[in-house]
Parts: structure tokens; C-alpha cells; sequence
């Protein structure tokens, strides 16, 4: 039999485990050859599954013919079978009664899956039995079943449509979605559609029953609204399906599927609105327009629409705005409007501040019924806003001055305009007004302007003046009228300028004389101040009358006067021949003497036949300045002390003052000048104000400033006086330069008459390195006068340094012939010479004579010896020295510790400090070798010090040792060390042997005298030993050696040891 296998997706374990009474095989009778493992109806199979179908192909490999061919299988947990066992079957699913080599039969099983077995590979085992012969055989093979899992849900959609048609705005509509399912059916299901933004509810649910695999159904999503503002296109969705799904076999379970939807919303139709007319409602809208109204007439051109309701929104540019500043304002329409119908807008109260022709833009929001569907359209148009020139035919027609002519100067004058309107527009609420340069003001203005259409209106401006300087002629003025225009409901702004001509004519040139000028004083120094000058006017032209005078007083540059005294202005009415005096008071002189000429500008305002007007009329006027002297002399001059010292500090001069002017001296300054000295408060120059009055004939004493004098015979003193004069109402000022001559003598007042030097309070040398010795120096007044200290300075040679100064010459008076004491303290440096030096002292000293204090600076050279050290250092020597302490000792090598004995004495004649031994030797090893003998040794005193040393074995005689001594001079203030060096020399004992005298056996024999007799063990053998040395011994190790026989504790020896010390016997 020839069976065809298919591939096989398995893997095979076989093993084969025989027991009687089956027979076993040495090889395999039975080759898988395939497994089928399907649903009931030829799919695959999942947890739940029933009735699933398990197909095994094996051939049969044996040499003999088997019979009896059955299979027995085991399943996994979670699978049942209706039949366990299954025999043999052909392909035509006939039994098989006997099978030959290479025959394939099958093996058929109807199989449930539980629905709690997971998807994956299990593993079922398969007992093949059969016979051979009389014998029956087994094999035992693993079969593997896969269990899949659920498949997905798969949905696809078909189509979809509107119903209505959506537009943007469309509200109301449904939507319906044709899906088709995949390899799965839906059992029931629950669909949830998101919708993206602009859709309205954003989330809307269906359900749908029993759908089989590989169908098609629809979903139906009702009452969906579309946001007007949305924009034809497409927009995604998701389709969330949950529910039920169900296999072909049956098998139902849980499932889920997300898919995208595409929606598209149309283009809206056209809808045509067409504008018939648009415009404003008033004849002129010109720029600053206010409460204009703006229609707009519209016709539906659409067939077949209804335009339900209608929002429009008119945008203005921006020279154009709304009553509430925006430049857009909406109105709407709630009636409806048909195919055909015509409507109109207004947008009312518009404000117009354009110079030209704007555009503005009307939107229109309109919803629309057409075909069934309802939406919204968005229309857009762009419409002229016209404006006009803001222009009213008006025209000047006459211009003049009223009553009378006018001239340069004239004041309280009138201009008369007379308009004429030409225009079918009236003017109102307007504002006239005349500018022009000649005027005064520039500018005037009246209001409440106003002219109907073709009407006269007459203007007049009152209060105008002429400046003085302009000049008579015809001169251009700018007439500006700013009315408002009423045109229909609307009002504009217009602003009209117009050109006229004044005309300002000459004024006549009035005769205004000087009868007289001069000093009102009668004269006038240079310098001087206070001055008036006198003139006097007086009208000359009968046919004038002068209403008023300013005068004007132009000085040369040396005058001044303030700005308010130049001017003079008077109200008197001159008629012919009346006259008039002014006095300009408040001149200043600066100038040299000499005749100096004064401008005189007088501006005359007169009156002419009524007309009043301006004239300029200038004079020059010639003035003599006289040169102004100071008559006063120097009667004395003199020290108010009466006595100078070359040295002295704050002397005071005077002068005495005499007045030989015949006018009254005001007040003065002395410049005071000294030639070779100098002010006590530093400087040569002082000025000194003199504010009493001194009068013809009066003398007057001042006091100088206080001066330094230093080492001159008199004093050169330069006084130069400015004074200031008064004559009549006039003040001037005049100089005059004076020279004096003080005389100064000189003199000595202190002498020095005992000099030494002291520390502690006690007399002392000065020496190197002293610290805080005074120089004490005595001093006498010589002269009759008391006299006072008031200043030290010391110059000291290098090395010396002053610390201080101080005692009873100081700041205390010292009368005359007396003496008092000067107390320096020095510090001297330690290398400093022993030498005379010479120290400078400077005193500075006050002196008073007849109530004045001198002031003087004498300087005094001061021997100054610093004595030699030497004459002052101790001498510290060493008068003993041996081994040991308290006594002498014998040292003997080997020895530690070994105390040395030094005794040192002071034989000098002063007292030494930190006395300080250091001993060392170079066959001696130091323990220790420095120690303080004494803090102070004074004169004759002695000290005592111990040093030690280490004495080795090999060192014996005499040893060489070298000793330092070393000590401080503390008196007089002076700190120095000293040292001295030298050798001394002490023996060392020879060290004597043991054996050899030092140390003697006295006795010996076995301890207690016992009897020792042969093979004895531990047995004491005891010696007595003196000390014959002259020292003790400080431990004894003794060696016993051991005739032959005899055994110690170390060997052919024994040792022993004795601690000392053992005394000299």
C-alpha cells in the first residue's frame, strides 16, 4: 500500500518500555509520519474548542504482517476525548485488518479543549499495540498539540455617508458607517465613535447583534452637529468596537478593535448675494465726519436657497471708527429672505477721519436652507467708503480797521472782516482767527462763528496793538476759520484759510526838547557809586499831545546801573510847551577820570487827532568823571609789647591813622604786606576791615595782624588802604599805599649750669646697650623776666635714641634767676663707640613784657660721654673643681653618672646675671654638661655646679675638660653677656683586678659542711669572698670551674651571681 506524507510541525520522543505478556522489538515497527490537529470544521483549534479532530499517520516499518492495530492516547490537563483508543484506519477511513511493510494507516481522535488552557504546544502520549504472529507488541510515542489563541477582531470599513450632506454649520445629520467583519463574527457588540473637535457630541455610541465572520453590517450615528467655523476637509475618527466575538466552531470570547475613520465634510455651495447699492445716506462726508450712516442694499441671487438668518459686520479702516471707538459693528436679520428678495443695512453713526477714499469690508454670516441641507456660508465683500474734499465756498469781501487809521504803536485797535457764504451747506459753532507778525497778539480768535447758505457774516477783532518797530506798509495777515458743517444728518469739520491784506500807515514825528542835564550832586568821581544823573523835557510840538514818556538811559561800559533805574516811565499829559524832570539815581562809576557821552532813548506815545501812536527819540548827553584822592597819613607805628626778640611768635604791630579829606571816610580796608617775616597764621598778606567812620581831621589807631619774627633786625611792613568816601548821596573809593619799619632786638635767656645722668633715680654712666637712662640738665633764667617753656626738641647722635622728655622746665613758669630741671630718657644702641658725643636741644619759650607775649627759640649743645662696658662688666672666675659631691671622690673607669663639682666667685664689682657653666670633654661622654649656677652673683658671692659625665673603661689618669662660663651685666639700664673659657684637668682612677687583691676567698667548702659522696646530684658548693677594694662592688659573677667527674649548671662550670653592693672589708 503506498501512502503519500505531508510535512510534520512535531517533535517525536519515543521510548518503548516492554512487559510480559507483550513482546519487545529490538528496532521500531512504526514511523510518524504526520499529525492533523483541526477544528470541527477544519480550523484552528483555540481554548473552548469542541469536537476538535486529531489525525496521527504512522507507518509501519516491520518485516512480518501485524494485525490487531490500535492506538490509546493520554492527554494533557485541560483536554477530554469521547474515545481513548482508535484502531487502524486507511485513508478512506476503512478499519485495516493486517498492515505490511511500509503501509500508513491512521489514527483518529475527537478531542474538547477547555477553555481554561492557555494558547501554546502540549504534549499527549500515544500506546500503538499490534500482533505479530501469536505475539503482542507496544510502542509508545509523544504526539504535540498546539492550542492557538484568539484571533483578533478584524473590521473593515466599507463605506460611509451623510445624511444629510454635512457642511460646516450642518446640525442634525447622520452618519452611517458599512463595515465588514474578518475571520471572526461578532456575537454582539457595543461601537463607540470619537469624533475630533469642531464635531458635536465629541462621543457617540451604537450597538449591533449577531454578524458572522466574513459579513457586512452598518452602524448608524444619529443627531451629529458640525461647527460652523470648521473647514471643508477630511477629519479622523476612531471607531472603538468592544464586545462578543465568535469562531467558526462556536467558540465565543471577549474582544476589542480600534480603527480609524476618515470623515470628509463638503464645500458648502455658493450661495450668491449681490450688492445692488452701497453708499453713504448724507450728500458730503468729508474727513472729520461725525454720525454718518453707511447702507448697503443686498438681493439673494441664489435659486433654489433661503437664507434664514444673516449676521453682517462691517470693518472700517482705520481712519474711520464706530460711536465706541471699534472699527467693526455688526447688525443681523432674523427674517427670512427668498430667491429674488431684496434687503437693506444700515450701520449708523460712523466717524470719518479719512483724507481720501477708504475701503471697508462687509462679512456676511448667513445660514442657508438648500436642497434639503442647512449650512452656513461666509460671504466677504470690499466696499468704497467716498470722502470728500471738507471744502464750504466762502469768500472774504472786505477788510479796514475801525474807527480809524491805524499807526506803529497803536493800541485798542479793531480789524473788521466781512465774509460772504456761496455754498448750499451751513456753517456753525465756528472759530475765527487772524494771525499775523505786525500784530500784538500774533494771534486773536473769536467764536460763535456762523453762516447759513448764501448769507453775509461780519467779523471783528478787537483789542489788536501795533509794535513800535514795525514799519507803515501793507503787510499779509492769514484769516483761519474752524466751523462745523451740517450736511444732512451728518456734521463735518472744516477748516478754511484765508489771505488778507492789513494796512498800517506813518505816524507824524513829534518835537519833545532837553532844557537841561547833569550830576545831581553837581559832580562825579571814578570809582564811585551812589551817582544821579538829572534831565529835564519838555514838549515843543503844538499839534501833539504826549499821553506818556519812557525814557531810556544808555550808559558807556564803565557805568552800570541796575536795569530798573535805566528806565523811567511817565504817565504826565505834556501839552505845548509843559516840561518835565527825571532823576535816574543808582550810577556806578568804574571808569578813569574823563568826559564820558550818555544815549538818552525817549519813546514818546502822542496823539494826533485821536489817533494815538509811537515815536523814538534819541539824545546824547556829555558827562565829565572826576579822579578821587585819598588824603590820610601814617602819625605812628609801633609793637603793642613795645620790645621784639628775633625768635618771638605772635607780636602784634599797630598803627595810628589821620585823616587830612575833606569828605567823610565810610570804612577802609588795610592791606597789610610784610616784606621778611611772616603772619602767625600763615602767609604775608592779611586784609583788615575798618567800619568806623573817620572824618576830616580825626586820627584812628589799628591793630595789625599778630606776626612770626625769625632772626631779623626789624620788620618791613607795606600797608596799602582802600577806603570807601561818601560825598553827598555819592560813594567812591580811593587808595593810598603806606611803608613802616618795626624794629626788632635780640637776647639770651637760659644757660645751662649742671649736667648729668641718672637711672632708677641714682646717678650712672651712660654705657652701650643701656636702656631708660636720663640725661639730667639744669637750667637758668638770666634775665629779670619770667619765661615759660613751651616746646622741647632733642637732635641725638646716631646710636641714642630720646624716649622721653620731660621735668619741671616744662610748661611751668620759671621766674627769673631761677633754675629748673630738663630730664631726657635715653636708650643708647649696643654697638655704639664709647665716645663725648654731642646732643642739640632747641627750646622754645614764651615770654611776657608789659601784658605781650614773646615767643623765642634758643638751641643748647650738650656733651653727651658714653663710658667703655668693660669698666663695668663682673669677673666671674673658677676657684674649684673635683669629682663628686659636697667632697671629693675617686672615679674609676666604668663608671655612670659621675658628678664634676665647679665653684665660681664674682671678684669684680658688679653684680653678675644668669651665671651659666657648660663643661665638655672628648673622652667623655656628656650626661649633663650646662647648668645655671646662679641667677645673680653679686660682688664677692660664690656659686656652686654640678655637672655629670659617663667615664668608659678604657679611659684612666688625667682628663682634659674644657669649661665655659658665661654671665650678664644688668645695671645702669646696660643688658650685655660675657663669657670666659678654660681647661682643667681630673684623674681617673687605674682600675685594680679582682682577682689580683681586690676581691680575696675567705672560705669555701661544701653548704652546711655536708658530705658529698659519689653519684651525689644537686649538691651547693659555697666560697666566701672579701672585698678588699677601696669602693663597694656593685655585683659579683662567679665562674666555678669543675675537675673531671663533677657536672654544673652550665656544664664543666658553675655559675653564680652576687648582688651588691658588697662593702670595701
Amino acid at each position: 500500500m503506498k501512502v503519500t506524507a505531508g510535512a510534520l510541525a512535531l517533535t517525536l520522543v519515543l521510548t518503548a518500555t516492554v512487559l510480559a505478556p507483550y513482546v519487545a522489538l529490538s528496532s521500531w515497527s512504526f514511523s510518524v509520519e504526520g499529525i492533523t490537529f483541526r477544528s470541527r470544521v477544519g480550523g484552528d483549534v483555540y481554548p473552548g474548542s469542541r469536537a476538535a479532530q486529531l489525525v496521527v499517520e504512522a507507518r509501519y516499518l516491520g518485516a512480518m504482517e501485524a494485525s490487531s492495530v490500535y492506538a490509546c492516547i493520554t492527554l494533557p490537563q485541560g483536554f477530554a476525548t469521547y474515545y481513548r483508543c482508535s484502531a487502524a484506519r486507511l485513508a478512506n477511513n476503512t478499519y485495516v485488518v493486517a498492515v505490511g511493510y511500509g503501509d500508513v494507516v491512521l489514527f483518529t481522535y475527537t478531542i474538547d479543549v477547555g477553555r481554561d488552557v492557555a494558547p501554546g504546544s502540549y504534549v499527549a502520549s500515544l500506546n500503538i499495540t499490534y500482533r505479530v504472529g501469536g505475539a503482542l507488541y507496544w510502542e509508545l510515542v509523544s504526539v504535540t498539540l498546539f492550542v492557538s489563541p484568539y484571533p483578533e477582531l478584524q473590521l473593515e470599513l466599507e463605506d460611509y455617508y451623510w445624511s444629510p450632506i454635512a457642511y460646516p454649520g450642518t446640525s442634525g445629520t447622520n452618519l452611517y458607517l458599512m463595515l465588514r467583519t474578518g475571520g471572526v463574527g461578532v456575537s454582539s457588540a457595543t461601537l463607540v465613535l470619537r469624533l475630533p473637535e469642531g464635531f458635536y457630541p465629541r462621543e457617540l455610541r451604537s450597538t449591533v447583534g449577531y454578524v458572522g465572520s466574513y459579513s457586512s453590517f452598518t452602524a448608524v450615528f444619529t443627531d451629529i452637529d458640525l461647527d460652523r467655523g470648521l473647514a471643508p476637509g477630511s477629519y479622523s475618527a476612531v471607531l472603538e468596537v468592544r464586545g462578543t466575538a465568535i469562531t467558526d466552531d462556536e467558540v465565543q470570547y471577549e474582544a476589542s478593535a480600534i480603527l480609524p475613520v476618515h470623515l470628509a465634510v463638503g464645500e458648502p455651495p455658493g450661495v450668491r448675494l449681490e450688492v445692488v447699492d452701497a453708499g453713504w445716506l448724507e450728500p458730503r462726508v468729508t474727513y472729520g465726519t461725525a454720525r454718518a450712516t453707511y447702507r448697503v442694499v443686498l438681493r439673494l441671487a441664489e435659486p433654489g436657497a433661503t437664507v434664514s438668518s444673516l449676521v453682517a459686520t462691517l470693518k472700517l479702516p482705520s481712519c474711520a471708527s464706530f460711536p465706541n471707538g471699534s472699527r467693526i459693528s455688526a447688525v443681523y436679520l432674523n427674517t427670512p429672505v427668498s430667491y429674488g428678495e431684496v434687503f437693506e443695512l444700515q450701520f449708523a453713526g460712523v466717524g470719518v477721519n479719512c483724507y481720501l477714499t477708504e475701503f471697508a469690508e462687509l462679512q456676511l454670516a448667513l445660514l442657508v436652507a438648500k436642497d434639503g441641507s442647512e449650512f452656513w456660508a461666509n460671504l466677504t465683500y470690499r466696499l468704497p467708503l467716498v470722502v470728500q474734499n471738507p471744502t464750504v465756498d466762502l469768500r472774504v469781501v472786505s477788510v479796514f480797521w475801525a474807527p480809524q487809521v491805524a499807526y506803529p504803536g497803536g493800541s485798542s485797535l479793531s480789524l473788521v472782516v466781512v465774509l460772504e457764504n456761496f455754498d448750499h451747506l451751513s456753517l456753525y459753532g465756528g472759530v475765527a482767527t487772524v494771525r499775523s507778525e505786525v500784530l500784538t497778539p500774533s494771534s486773536v480768535s473769536i467764536s460763535g462763528v456762523s453762516a447759513d447758505s448764501f448769507s453775509r457774516q461780519t467779523l471783528t477783532f478787537d483789542g489788536l496793538s501795533i509794535s513800535r518797530e514795525v514799519e507803515p506798509g501793507i503787510y499779509p495777515a492769514t484769516l483761519a476759520l474752524d466751523a462745523l458743517v451740517r450736511s444732512g444728518r451728518a456734521t463735518y469739520r472744516a477748516s478754511i484759510s484765508f489771505k488778507i491784506l492789513i494796512r498800517i500807515d506813518s505816524p507824524p514825528k513829534p518835537l519833545v526838547e532837553v532844557v537841561s542835564y547833569g550830576w545831581l550832586d553837581g559832580v562825579a568821581f571814578s570809582n564811585s557809586t551812589g551817582n544821579s544823573i538829572r534831565v529835564t523835557l519838555r514838549n515843543s510840538d503844538s499839534a501833539v499831545v504826549v499821553r506818556g514818556l519812557r525814557l531810556v538811559l544808555e550808559l558807556p561800559k564803565c557805568f552800570s546801573i541796575h536795569e530798573l533805574d535805566r528806565v523811567h516811565v511817565s504817565s504826565a499829559q505834556l501839552t505845548y510847551g509843559s516840561a518835565t524832570t527825571v532823576d535816574f539815581r543808582g550810577v556806578d562809576i568804574a571808569c578813569p577820570p574823563g568826559v564820558y557821552v550818555v544815549n538818552l532813548t525817549a519813546e514818546v506815545l502822542g496823539d494826533s487827532k485821536g489817533s494815538e501812536f509811537w515815536a523814538n527819540l534819541t539824545y546824547r548827553l556829555p558827562l565829565a568823571v572826576r579822579e578821587p584822592v585819598l588824603n590820610i597819613e601814617l602819625a605812628d607805628a609801633g609793637w603793642l609789647s613795645r620790645i621784639a626778640y628775633g625768635n618771638s611768635s605772635r607780636l602784634t604791630p599797630y598803627i595810628v591813622l589821620y585823616s587830612y579829606t575833606r569828605d567823610s571816610i565810610e570804612s577802609a580796608v588795610i592791606t597789610v604786606t610784610l616784606v621778611n617775616a611772616e603772619l602767625s597764621e600763615g602767609g604775608r598778606t592779611k586784609a583788615i576791615a575798618v567800619d568806623s567812620p573817620l572824618n576830616y581831621g580825626e586820627s584812628q589807631t589799628v591793630r595789625l595782624p599778630p606776626v612770626e619774627v625769625r632772626g631779623v633786625s626789624s620788620v618791613e611792613v607795606v600797608i596799602d588802604i582802600k577806603a570807601l568816601v561818601r560825598y553827598g548821596l555819592a560813594l567812591y573809593n580811593a587808595s593810598k599805599q603806606l611803608y613802616v619799619s618795626l624794629p626788632v632786638v635780640e637776647e639770651r635767656n637760659l644757660a645751662v649750669v649742671e649736667l648729668h645722668s641718672e637711672y632708677l633715680g641714682s646717678g650712672a654712666p651712660i654705657l652701650p646697650s643701656a636702656r631708660g637712662v636720663e640725661l639730667v640738665v639744669v637750667l637758668a633764667n638770666v634775665r629779670s623776666e619770667a619765661i615759660t617753656v613751651v616746646g622741647v626738641r632733642a637732635e641725638a647722635p646716631d646710636g641714642v635714641v630720646v624716649r622721653g622728655i620731660g621735668g619741671s622746665c616744662v610748661g611751668a613758669p620759671l621766674p627769673g634767676t631761677s633754675t629748673c630741671s630738663l630730664r631726657l630718657t635715653l636708650d643708647v644702641a649696643e654697638n655704639l663707640t664709647p665716645s663725648v658725643y654731642r646732643l642739640r636741644l632747641a627750646l622754645s619759650y614764651a615770654k611776657s613784657i608789659a601784658d605781650a607775649s614773646l615767643y623765642s627759640t634758643e638751641v643748647l649743645d650738650l656733651p653727651l660721654a658714653v663710658e667703655p662696658l668693660e669698666d663695668y662688666a663682673p669677673d666671674v672666675q673658677l676657684v674649684n673643681f673635683y669629682w663628686g659631691v659636697g667632697q671629693p671622690v675617686p672615679v674609676y673607669p666604668n663608671s655612670s653618672y659621675v658628678p664634676l663639682t665647679l665653684t665660681l666667685v664674682n671678684r669684680g664689682r658688679y653684680e653678675a646675671v644668669g651665671v651659666v657653666v657648660r663643661a665638655s670633654s672628648e673622652s667623655l661622654p656628656t650626661v649633663v654638661g650646662s647648668v645655671v649656677c646662679s641667677a645673680r652673683l653679686p660682688l664677692g658671692t660664690s656659686c656652686t655646679a654640678t655637672l655629670y659625665f659617663n667615664i668608659p673603661g678604657n679611659v684612666y689618669g688625667y682628663v682634659d675638660l674644657a669649661v665655659e662660663v658665661e654671665y650678664s651685666l644688668s645695671s645702669f639700664g646696660a643688658c650685655l653677656t660675657f663669657s670666659s673659657s678654660l681647661r682643667v684637668w681630673l684623674y681617673v682612677e687605674e682600675p685594680r683586678g679582682l682577682t689580683s687583691g681586690g676581691l680575696a676567698p675567705v672560705s669555701w667548702g661544701w653548704l652546711n659542711n655536708y658530705n658529698v659522696f659519689p653519684r651525689t646530684e644537686n649538691a651547693t658548693y659555697v666560697v666566701a669572698v672579701a672585698n678588699r677594694l677601696p669602693y663597694p662592688v656593685q655585683g659579683v659573677l662567679a665562674e666555678l670551674h669543675l675537675p673531671e667527674g663533677f657536672r654544673g649548671n652550665a656544664g664543666s662550670t658553675a655559675t653564680a651571681y652576687v648582688d651588691g653592693p658588697i662593702r670595701s672589708y
